[in-house]
Order: C-alpha cells, then structure tokens, then sequence
C-alpha cells in the first residue's frame, strides 16, 4: 500500500487529495515503524516535495509527517542539506519575493527545525548542524515576520544539538551586539526564546 501512495502523490491532485494522502502516509509511518526502513527515501522525497505545494494545509501536513519519519531516518544529514538550501531560497527559481514563495520558505524552515528537533541527533557530517545553524542566523533578521519567527525555531533546535559553547558564543555574537532594527529586535527576541 506504500508504493502506490507514494506515487500518486506527486500526480496533479487537487490539495484536498494531496492532504488525505500525506496524512495516510503519516498513520502507515505510525502504524508500520521501523519495517518501513526501505521506503525513507521516497518518504522524504515525497515530503520535501510538499513542502514547496501552493496549499499551506498541505505544506502543515508535510512538516509533521516530517517530524513522524525521523525515528526511523538514517541518513540525515543530506534531508538537512536539502532544507538548509531550500530554506535560504536557493532551491527557487525566481529572485523576486512573492507571498507564495516566503511561505514555501517558512514551511521549509520550520521542517528544518522538526528534523533538527526530532533527529538532528543522527547527523554525521560535521557542518550539517552549523548550516543550520547559519540559516537561522541569516533569517532571524528576514523582513517577513513568519520567516524571522521560523528561522528562530532553527537557532535554536541547532544550538540544542551544538551544545553551551557554541550557544554561548552565538548569543554574543549575534544577540547582544550589533545594529538594531526593529526587524533583528523581533528575531533576536524570537531566538531567546527558542534558544
């Protein structure tokens, strides 16, 4: 049954279908556990994929099943790649920032920040955490307040996984100095908090 939802997914759907089928996939991930080890590659495929559909209710359902595919993900660190750049917006074509793609932006960010929350654990390489990391910095000062707040959940489920050190030096770094608008008020507010 796993196969086939995986492929019809992608077909051009209405978002009323899309949704039913990726909430589908997220009860067999529930249900099924590590015996769907073999299909994690298309699972993620099939969700970053959402993450960039013009429904927001799709792109929600995207992130958790995100978040249900991370206890049996392996091989993060080239999913946290993926979203770092689709989160930077370099996975778009256009340069121009419309209100379609900043939402394709926040929900790549907060997908970020529930795979760094819910298996950034697992990341071998050993930039993986730190780019992450960088993202949220570069977006905690976003002129969009959902990307700012967004950005912020990064920075702070990458300095969970980095540890005292680095945290400290980021909110010395980036916190408490530097040039103050009320865009990097707002994002530095958001990161104290998630930090």
């Amino acid at each position: 049954m796993t196969g086939p939802l995986l492929r019809i997914v992608g077909d051009r759907n209405a978002s009323e279908v899309k949704i039913a089928i990726i909430q589908t996939l997220g009860l067999i991930l529930t249900k099924g556990g590590p015996s769907l080890r073999a299909f994690v590659p298309q699972f993620q495929t099939t969700f970053v994929k959402a993450l960039s559909d013009p429904s927001r209710r799709v792109r929600v359902e995207a992130i958790k099943a995100l978040a249900l595919l991370m206890p049996i993900s392996t091989r993060l660190d080239p999913l946290i790649k993926e979203l770092v750049s689709g989160s930077l917006g370099k996975s778009s074509q256009s340069s121009t920032e419309t209100a379609g793609a900043v939402a394709v932006q926040t929900a790549t960010l907060e997908a970020l920040s529930i795979v760094l929350k819910h298996g950034g654990s697992k990341a071998k390489l050993p930039e993986s955490i730190p780019s992450a990391l960088s993202a949220g910095k570069e977006l905690m000062v976003h002129d969009d307040e959902g990307v700012r707040e967004s950005g912020a959940k990064v920075v702070g489920a990458a300095c969970g996984l980095l540890g005292v050190d680095v945290t400290s030096e980021f909110v010395d770094e980036n916190i408490l100095s530097g040039k103050d608008s009320s865009e990097r008020r707002h994002g530095r507010a958001h990161c104290i908090y998630r930090i």
